[in-house]
């Protein structure tokens, strides 16, 4: 037996921490995920709350594999799909431990609770990939050295959510959808204060719920620090489970009342990452989720802090909400699950909708791109970027703003058409270059309509073909 391969044997017989039938486990997926990712520069397993012991353990463990085959791909999926975030643990609870990292459902078609920046071609590289830099970086010798730390976290989160009561809200509250569900939390020791509402429906139909809870604090020892602050967080991401299909499934009939509820805060969703509608209304939807909780199984004091944060977040719906889904639960009679409560979540939305005051009729927005944002597949023989705006527009100021690494070469003189609602700007692309930048920010409104209203700010990028 190989030493690397004793150490990993050693590991596996460290039993997870267990509250009821839920594990909590520092999971192999998600950390050899989340340093790849940290490897090649993303941001969000960089942050400031994830400074500790552990992280500077990992730097300087993998720092001599930071050009690894997996890092660079890892840099390429972040740049040219905007793999990042959520969508890195989501591919990992979908598939084994290191080192076989097997699918644990097929890729193709892509699973349902897999985030739509991967593709089944994308994912199987990546693990491939991922699997050359598990063997050369040994990493399951790093985890021998941190079991330690690994043991401890696990088994002060597992207090946590012991105390918390979250499986039997979970299968209560959402009803016939979380029959049969298993539930394994994971600890993010790199995500600072980033958590995610992973899951995963396998192939018999039964849902493995996956939070990953971010951590934040940590105490003189290093070790991460959990407490009654994390209770919320745990129920929002189990939420995420219920609510997003629920969003996803009626969105025809919810796609204009949250663009809608989107515009009518769109700064301070962006702010958030909260870039759609739909996410909008699935964040509203879980936050309500979270309030019953809260009501039922904490204190008033938590529920009046989660509320307020909720309104200081733009989300200032959820109480109207919150009231509205404890009549379902007073109604369980009739909705034996969320999912079959949702002709009254869709008319609640679509009621809030229209009780909005008319957006700004002076303040622009831009209703085309020539390339679309987000496009990832630009032909870089494209000489102009082309912004179609829904208002006549004011003459003499305009700009990209940004990095000027990821702005485009400016060729010439930005210009309106005659109508002044269509901005064309002459550029040179490059061939395999992500772009990044911003049309207005807060602190720089240069779009603006004739009147004066500022386009609000919004971040623009797009990738050429190679």
């Amino acid at each position: 037996m190989t030493a690397s391969l004793a150490l990993a044997v050693l590991l596996a017989l460290v039993p997870d921490a267990r509250t009821g039938s839920i594990t909590v486990r520092c999971d192999p997926r998600v950390e050899l995920f989340s340093v790849v990712f940290r490897l090649a520069g993303n941001d969000e397993f960089r942050m400031a709350s994830s400074s500790s012991p552990y992280a500077s353990a990992v730097d300087a463990w993998f720092a001599p594999y930071a050009e690894h085959e997996a890092v660079a791909l890892a840099r390429r999926l972040r740049d040219e799909r905007g793999v990042s975030w959520n969508a890195v643990p989501d591919l990992a609870v979908h598939v084994s431990d290191p080192p076989e990292l097997a699918p644990r459902v097929p890729l193709d078609p892509l699973p349902e609770r897999l985030d739509a920046r991967w593709t089944a071609d994308t994912a199987s590289a990546f693990l491939a990939a991922a699997r050359s830099f598990a063997r050369a970086s040994r990493f399951a010798e790093f985890r021998a050295t941190q079991s330690a730390r690994y043991l401890a976290a696990e088994e002060r989160l597992a207090k946590t959510v012991e105390q918390a009561q979250v499986e039997g809200w979970v299968t209560t509250f959402f009803g016939s959808a979380s029959e049969g569900a298993s539930f394994l939390v994971i600890p993010g020791l790199l995500n600072g204060v980033a958590s995610y509402g992973c899951g995963v429906r396998l192939p018999d139909r039964t849902l493995d719920l996956s939070p990953v809870l971010g951590v934040w604090e940590w105490d003189a020892q290093g070790l991460p620090v959990f407490g009654s602050q994390h209770v919320p967080t745990i129920a929002h991401e189990l939420a995420h489970n219920f609510a997003n299909p629920i969003v996803e499934r009626r969105a025809s009939e919810l796609d204009a009342a949250g663009e809608r509820l989107f515009l009518s805060a769109e700064t301070t969703m962006r702010d958030q990452g909260y870039a759609s509608g739909r996410i909008v209304l699935s964040e509203s939807l879980v936050r309500a989720s979270v309030i019953r909780y809260l009501t039922t199984h904490r204190t008033p004091a938590e529920v009046r802090t989660t509320l307020a944060d909720d309104e200081k977040r733009g989300f200032h719906d959820v109480p109207e909400l919150a009231a509205l889904l404890a009549t379902y639960e007073e109604r369980r009679d009739e909705f034996p699950s969320l999912e079959a409560f949702d002709d009254e979540i869709v008319a609640f939305f679509v009621d809030q909708a229209t009780q909005l005051p008319p957006l700004d009729s002076t303040r622009p927005r831009v209703v085309a791109m020539e390339p679309a944002n987000g496009d990832v597949s630009v032909d870089p023989a494209l000489g102009e970027i082309r912004i179609t705006f829904s208002r006549r527009m004011r003459d003499g100021a305009w700009g990209f703003i940004g990095d000027p690494t990821g702005c485009p070469r400016v060729t010439g003189n930005g210009s309106y058409d005659e109508g002044r609602t269509v901005f064309r700007m002459p550029v040179q692309l490059e061939p395999g270059r992500r772009y990044h930048f911003w049309l207005n920010t807060k602190e720089h409104a240069l779009f603006q309509s004739e009147e004066g209203a500022a386009l609000e700010p919004l971040e623009v990028t797009f990738t050429t073909r190679g």
